[in-house]
């Protein structure tokens, strides 16, 4: 009798003390969760350094970087904040955080990912410039409690939002053959201000190349419209040592590789007028391709770099410039998604110049 009393208590203070457990693990942690507009301002504008950053509990699906619609509304009022006056000018770092579930460098891969799912979508659809916001992977290694339960995991999973205290990075017309001495820029190209001709071109004359030209763009949450997965489009390539590789295909010559850093669309132009003036591969006619042209190169699987693209092609060269416009955006083909999405001009993405052959 005295064992079932026993027992009867210890089951009482079970069943009140685990749930305070959580109470208590949860109260601290709502002040840095937070899902308002203002909330987000006045925690930005106050941040001290070395104090954690503003939480946002976005859902993701599971082991994946694409974003549930549920969390689109926090998302807006994120983007709604960093968009306010007092700190639009401002640069921010994006972590992402993931709870101790499978192996630690493929959680860190994830986590990168998931933060810049999170850079997509405010570039998207708030016009926040890629260059006032980079983006970390913490993986499992800053967790808010500990992966004991399922409530505690969820907390785990989120992303965190800094401002950034270093000062940016100094731009000059000369900015690229900073970033590459691979191409050299003599002092008459320090002067050169490139004129290239863009083409506007709609989301619905891309749907249309996609089903004419069969080819294969993966669908994310922010662009279902812009997709096209069925797409069975083949390539023909035939690799050179000169560092290209020519589609019989498509007759188009590519660069392996391309621009050794990402770039904004002035210096991208610079990068095409210095390659033509050192004739790589002997060749002077490169030029920044086509939204089609580039996006014939997405293919639909995913390699052993983590790109939707040749194995054979750099792993750099993740997003890359078109010559296509879409009102005062370009079209950039992500080849870390599979897909294409429009970018502001002074966003960094890499440049992968072509050339037609006959």
């Amino acid at each position: 009798m005295q064992r079932f009393i026993l027992f009867l208590f210890v089951m009482i203070v079970s069943y009140v003390m685990i749930p305070l457990s959580f109470v208590w693990a949860e109260i601290p942690l709502k002040l840095n969760f937070k899902e308002t507009t203002p909330e987000m301002i006045t925690a930005l504008k106050e941040w001290q350094f070395g104090e954690p950053g503003i939480f946002l509990a976005i859902d993701f699906e599971p082991g994946s970087f694409a974003i549930q619609k549920s969390s689109f509304p926090l998302l807006n009022e994120l983007g709604k904040a960093l968009r306010h006056r007092s700190l639009k000018n401002r640069r921010f770092i994006i972590r992402g955080h993931t709870d101790s579930d499978g192996k630690d460098e493929d959680n860190v891969s994830l986590s990168i990912k998931r933060a810049f799912s999170v850079k997509i979508y405010l570039g998207q659809f708030f016009s926040i410039p890629g260059s006032n916001i980079s983006v970390t992977g913490m993986g499992e290694k800053q967790p808010l409690v500990a992966n004991t339960s399922l409530f505690n995991k969820r907390l785990n999973r989120r992303i965190e939002i800094i401002p950034d205290i270093l000062p940016p990075p100094k731009e000059t017309k000369n900015e690229y053959s900073q970033h590459n001495s691979q191409i050299p820029t003599t002092q008459k190209d320090i002067s050169f201000t490139p004129i290239v001709s863009k083409t506007n071109l709609s989301e619905k004359q891309l749907r249309h190349c996609f089903a004419q030209k069969d080819y294969y763009v993966k669908k994310w949450p922010w662009n279902t419209d812009l997709s096209h997965e069925k797409g069975q489009f083949r390539n023909f390539f035939k690799t050179a040592h000169n560092k290209t590789i020519t589609d019989l295909k498509t007759r188009l010559m590519w660069q392996t590789d391309g621009s050794e850093n990402p770039v904004n669309w002035n210096v991208a132009q610079q990068y095409i007028h210095d390659l033509n003036q050192k004739q790589f591969a002997n060749y002077s006619d490169w030029r920044i391709p086509t939204a089609e042209e580039l996006l014939s190169l997405i293919e639909n699987r995913i390699n052993l770099k983590g790109l939707y693209i040749n194995s054979a092609f750099s792993e750099k060269q993740r997003t890359c410039w078109t010559i296509n416009t879409n009102n005062n955006r370009l079209w950039v083909v992500f080849f870390n998604y599979g897909n294409i999405y429009y970018s502001l001009p002074e966003n960094e993405n890499h440049i992968r110049a072509v050339r037609s052959i006959k």
